[in-house]
């Protein structure tokens, strides 16, 4: 899919891509975030914030749903 960036068309060069999801980087300038339908265009503040954002939660989750530590009885 292309957009029209000063009335010229832009290319896409995929980036990195998982299940469900891959990254482009747009000749326009901006990365595309696609995540099934959902596109979201950001500059590279934007996707580095939101990869931040997104590892503290995976990483919050991880530990709530950790088991406790197995107790030694000595």
């Amino acid at each position: 899919m292309a957009e029209f960036q000063d009335g010229k068309r832009c290319s896409h060069q995929l980036v990195a891509r998982g299940r469900g999801c891959m990254v482009s980087h747009c000749s326009c300038g901006n990365i595309h975030l696609n995540l099934g339908s959902l596109t979201l265009r950001l500059d590279r503040g934007e996707l580095a914030e939101l990869a931040r954002t997104l590892g503290q939660a995976v990483d919050a989750m991880e530990c709530q749903s950790a088991p406790p530590p197995a107790r030694l009885l000595c």
